[in-house]
């Protein structure tokens, strides 16, 4: 009958490239946020979020240039016990803080991209992208940067 075929299992749908994937879970992640934008507690949980941002950018630089300080005295002074004590409170703090935080709200589950057509090596890359773009490792990471420019320009090479 001119090409035409009974079947009964719906066409598959076209493979996505890793790009189209990645589009796809930041337009549905960023439809997630703007539709829990419309309810009043949605719009509290936003104002608090943008206000621990604020605090967390504050925290991070104010610290970065305070670990900057101390990378400079402990280079000036040719004492790395300091260095070992900041870094080894970097640590910690890295280790720590997503402990506690996953008290107070949900950590991202990575089950929650097992509902889109991933091969393992996307899901690995979003799951990636997740983790650098987690706030603490900004903020431990910025303290760590203080702290080279603190030593690079005590001790330049």
């Amino acid at each position: 009958m001119a090409g035409l075929s009974y079947s009964d299992e719906p066409p598959a749908p076209p493979a996505l490239t890793k790009r189209q994937l990645f589009a796809t879970v930041a337009y549905l992640r960023s439809r997630l946020l703007i539709n829990s934008l419309r309810t009043v507690r949605g719009r509290l949980e936003a104002v608090s979020k943008l206000m621990l941002g604020f605090s967390m950018t504050a925290a991070s630089l104010g610290g970065g240039v305070l670990l900057a300080f101390v990378g400079h005295k402990a280079a000036i002074r040719s004492n790395a016990l300091y260095l070992d004590v900041v870094l080894w409170l970097i640590f910690g703090f890295w280790q720590l803080y997503p402990l506690f935080g996953t008290l107070f709200s949900p950590p991202f589950e990575s089950a929650e991209l097992l509902r889109f057509p991933l091969s393992l090596s996307s899901f690995y890359l979003l799951s990636f992208s997740y983790e650098l773009l987690n706030p603490v490792t900004w903020v431990c990471g910025i303290w760590i940067f203080g702290i080279f420019v603190g030593t690079a320009i005590a001790r330049p090479l």
